[in-house]
């Protein structure tokens, strides 16, 4: 079983912004992008990577996560058993440990699966 990863597209529009019309990324799931580019060999057979739309409710996460939890990115940890960083904020809900920032996602994946640390 691998991890989940919830992320919204690269480019979406918000109907509730003042700005109509213009185009925006989440800047968390850039960077989480970022790492998945950077370490593309170590991370990829670990990973189900999930886009999610931009407006709530987001079916996906809501289904697994309930309606309370639909921060994007978010990671689901597959592996119930597996020790995590005393430092990291881990979440639970319907049964699920999981993470909903880059920094902590960037840790996960640091101590999980061997890539460097956030500076």
């Amino acid at each position: 079983m691998k991890d989940i990863l919830f992320l919204l597209p690269a480019d979406f529009d918000d109907a509730n912004a003042d700005d109509k019309g213009t185009r925006w990324y989440c800047r968390e799931c850039a960077e989480v992008r970022g790492l998945l580019a950077y370490y593309h060999v170590k991370l990829a057979d670990h990973l189900d990577v999930r886009a999610v739309a931009y407006p709530r409710p987001r079916p996906p996460m809501v289904e697994l996560l309930g309606e309370a939890h639909q921060n994007a990115p978010s990671l689901i940890i597959a592996d119930a058993a597996r020790e995590l960083p005393p430092h990291v904020e881990v979440k639970e809900a319907n049964g699920h440990r999981f993470l909903d920032n880059a920094k902590a996602i960037g840790e996960y994946f640091a101590a999980a699966y061997g890539i460097g640390r956030p500076h």
